[in-house]
C-alpha cells in the first residue's frame, strides 16, 4: 500500500471539524449580537415613551401655574407632538396645601375628556 492510500480521508475530516467550529463560533457571536440589539431597541423605546410623558407633565405643571383648578380632581387630554403624535391624560388633584399631577397614556375611552386649556382662570 502506498503512503497516499493510508492517509486518504483526513482532509475531509479536518474540513468538517473546521466548519463545525466555525459555525459554533458564528452562533455564539450571533446570539450576543442579537441580544445586544434587542436590549438597545428596548432602551430606545423606553426613552421615547418617557420623553412623551415628561413633555406632558411639563405642560401640566406649566398649566398649573396659570390659575386655580376648575374642579377637584380635574382631568384633561394633552397632545404631545413627537414623531407620531401621542395623547396623554393629565389628572390634577388638589390636596390640603399641595397639588398633584398624574400623567398616563390616553385610551380610546378617554376621548370624551376635554383638551387641555391654554390656562386656568
Amino acid at each position: 500500500m502506498t503512503r497516499a492510500g493510508r492517509n486518504s480521508g483526513y482532509a475531509l475530516a479536518g474540513t468538517m471539524v473546521f466548519l463545525v467550529l466555525a459555525l459554533l463560533i458564528w452562533m455564539a457571536v450571533f446570539r450576543q449580537t442579537s441580544s445586544y440589539l434587542r436590549t438597545e431597541k428596548a432602551m430606545r423605546t423606553r426613552t421615547e415613551r418617557q420623553l412623551g410623558c415628561t413633555k406632558a407633565l411639563a405642560w401640566g405643571l406649566t398649566l398649573l401655574e396659570t390659575g386655580k383648578l376648575p374642579t377637584n380632581p380635574y382631568s384633561c387630554r394633552v397632545v404631545v407632538s413627537l414623531s407620531p403624535q401621542q395623547t396623554y391624560v393629565l389628572t390634577f388633584t388638589r390636596l390640603l396645601l399641595r397639588k398633584r399631577v398624574a400623567v398616563r397614556p390616553a385610551t380610546p375611552s378617554d376621548a370624551s375628556l376635554p383638551l387641555a386649556p391654554a390656562n386656568f382662570n
